[in-house]
């Protein structure tokens, strides 16, 4: 197995992935197999994972789909976490054995404060737990980056969202910017290579590379 130990946890992984279609249309095939045991670190908080697969399926591009389920516990409460989906598409929910009655917005504020809502005496917006359990989603993605061997993994939604880090400037103008998936690898300090998919339209990828030029001193 490969060993992931990183910020985004300690896993041992099972792996069986090969590379295949071409430089405009690259794709990913196989899965990836979370042990059971491993550790995640999701929205600063330690998740014991009880399953994790990331499957490759699409013959056509690089498009995770996840299937992830792990435990955290906070104070007296269990707190589940299950994933699954592809990027453009991931759900995410939460739930406790410990007292099945508590509902997200108990859980999401159990994450942030330690306290339920009641106990906190906080109101807890929907917005609050939308932006939540997105962030906790960008975490699962940057993990299955990571697995394959990319530095960082962002789905980006538009222009104006920079939920998980996006930067558009990194995308060709022509790239529909409603909903991408862009996996990056540094090949060395000064240059990184960025590809930008569209998950809604097959229009093939867009590849950047990016270069930062060395600092000289003057003499």
């Amino acid at each position: 197995p490969v060993v992931l130990d990183n910020n985004y946890g300690r896993i041992d992984i099972e792996s069986d992935l090969h590379v295949g279609g071409t430089l405009g249309h690259p794709a990913l095939g196989g899965r990836l197999t979370l042990d059971e045991g491993g550790q995640l670190f999701l929205g600063g908080r330690t998740y014991q994972i009880e399953r994790g697969t990331i499957a490759f399926v699409d013959p056509t591009a690089i498009k995770p789909d996840l299937n992830l389920a792990a435990r955290t516990q906070v104070g007296a409460y269990d707190i589940r976490l299950v994933a699954s989906g592809t990027p453009d598409a991931l759900q995410t929910t939460l739930t406790s054995e410990t007292d099945p009655s508590l509902k997200q917005d108990d859980l999401v504020s159990l994450l942030l404060t330690g306290k339920t809502a009641d106990e906190s005496g906080t109101l807890m917006s929907a917005q609050t737990g939308v932006q939540v359990m997105q962030l906790l989603s960008g975490d699962i993605l940057g993990l299955a980056g990571r697995a394959v061997g990319f530095d960082s993994v962002r789905l980006e939604r538009g222009p104006a969202d920079d939920l998980f880090g996006a930067d558009p400037a990194l995308v060709a103008a022509e790239t529909d910017p409603g909903q991408r998936l862009s996996i990056s690898k540094n090949l060395s300090s000064q240059v990184e290579i960025v590809l930008s998919q569209n998950l809604k339209e097959n229009r093939g990828a867009t590849w950047i590379a990016g270069c930062q030029p060395r600092s000289t001193a003057a003499g």
